[in-house]
């Protein structure tokens, strides 16, 4: 595509802001060069962003470099002068004043065969100080011999000083130079709209926006994609006004929905998205079912075995706590540490961050007895001597009414709670849920069988 098309393409995409941008600011750096014996100043980079403030609102940079061989000039332009800067820089040159700035290359065709793109916040790679944009970008020839170790020197020694080339590049550019030793040409035009952050409030979605100065928010729209877990998408469209706020409240929320995609939009193209998780859902077990246990298969499988298996019934019962919110302590699997607590041959404990509650816990895929839940109660009082807030649970692939009633009897005077086939279950709704692992705790108390003793 000849750069007459490319630069049409990209006046035609900026038709529909072209009330928002009134002033054109124009940065350039360039070098000094005897070509064909004529004396000319040749480009290094060009950086060119379309500015919603006026002329007169922008601030011309202070202590450039203005060397006998090496320049930094900046210039605002109204915005009525794009097409005179797109035309200039098609023919090979630019006029700033005092100066000329060539854009041909050493066989003398034109450096600027622009391309053309779109880049969209939100959509690939971000950061806060990023806006979607359209750009027109050219690389030209090989420059790098020209930023030397003798420049960096010049440049320390101004009355505005810079480290070095790159400094002055990242200053006065915004661009790290370190990726490139061609020149370049950018001409930017910022969608000055975007998402700061959302938050809930009280059970409504709020999403916060910021727009560059003077830009004018016109209609904006949003696109909604809810995803949920066991049926399609639902997809939803709104028109919002934000003459007199920076922020959409959005009451109307599905309550089951897993995820959510919010696309902004100004007069239909889209400039920034945001994904959001539903606070009601936890978001590391939408993580794991995603990506890792499609429908819970392979823990449901590992949580049901019987007399079999029981490496894996173990390893399944310390991820559904880990997805319970509690914290799994991967140091009692390390056998040699001397003088250590008491709590040898324990499968699992887990310590509540929060709440300084700790889990000491007993799995088994065999049926349960008394001398089992009697091994579980001493390693808990080891712990429980040294002040610490513990309750022993014995988590079996049983149903409870499927053990013998002794053994529940022993479990309720040692204070020890049970956790079965039913119980597993519902650990997992609530894991679903995201309930605060205060109440799973407090859940998990109520299971210790015919007692009100709490650890």
């Amino acid at each position: 595509m000849t750069g007459e098309k490319v630069i049409k393409e990209f006046k035609d995409k900026i038709q529909l802001f072209k009330n928002n941008w009134k002033s054109i600011d124009i940065r350039i750096i360039c070098f000094f060069s005897e070509q064909q014996r004529k004396s000319l100043w040749r480009n290094i980079t060009t950086k060119v962003i379309l500015r919603s403030e006026s002329v007169n609102d922008i601030n011309i940079q202070p202590g450039l470099p203005d060397l006998p061989n090496f320049k930094a000039i900046h210039k605002i332009w109204a915005i009525n002068q794009l097409d005179n800067l797109l035309n200039q820089l098609l023919t090979g040159k630019l006029c700033l004043d005092e100066i000329e700035v060539r854009y041909k290359k050493r066989d003398g065709s034109p450096e600027f065969s622009p391309s053309f793109f779109k880049w969209q916040r939100g959509e690939k790679r971000s950061s806060s100080n990023d806006w979607t944009y359209y750009c027109l970008s050219c690389r030209g020839e090989y420059i790098g011999s020209l930023l030397s170790k003798e420049l960096d020197e010049q440049l320390k020694s101004l009355d505005v000083p810079y480290t070095d080339c790159y400094d002055l590049f990242k200053n006065f550019l915004g661009i790290d130079r370190y990726y490139s030793d061609q020149s370049l040409i950018e001409i930017i035009a910022p969608l000055g709209i975007r998402i700061t952050n959302f938050e809930w409030v009280e059970n409504a979605l709020k999403i916060n926006f910021e727009f560059l100065p003077s830009w004018i928010p016109y209609d904006i729209s949003l696109g909604l994609i809810y995803y949920f877990r066991d049926k399609e998408p639902k997809r939803l469209s709104k028109s919002i006004s934000l003459e007199e706020q920076k922020f959409v409240v959005i009451s109307d929320v599905p309550k089951d929905f897993q995820t959510a995609k919010v696309i902004l939009r100004m007069k239909g193209i889209p400039v920034d998205e945001i994904s959001v998780v539903n606070p009601a859902c936890n978001p590391i077990f939408t993580i794991y079912e995603e990506y890792f246990d499609k429908n819970l298969e392979l823990l449901s499988n590992d949580l049901s075995h019987k007399g079999e298996q029981s490496k894996k019934f173990e390893e399944a019962v310390e991820m559904l706590l880990y997805l319970c919110g509690f914290c799994p302590a991967p140091f009692i699997k390390y056998r040699g540490n001397p003088g250590r607590v008491d709590i040898r041959g324990a499968d699992i404990l887990c310590i509540s961050a929060t709440d300084e509650n700790f889990l000491v816990v007993e799995c088994t895929t065999a049926m349960p007895n008394r001398d089992k839940l009697h091994r579980l109660r001493g390693r808990a009082d080891s712990l429980k001597n040294k002040g610490y807030y513990i309750l022993p649970v014995l988590f079996t692939s049983y149903s409870k009414s499927e053990l013998d009633i002794d053994v529940l009897k022993k479990a309720g005077q040692d204070g020890i709670s049970i956790i079965g086939k039913e119980e597993i279950i519902t650990l997992i709704e609530m894991a679903k849920k995201n309930l605060y692992h205060g109440e799973i705790y407090s859940f998990l108390v109520e299971n210790v069988p015919d007692s009100l003793v709490k650890f």
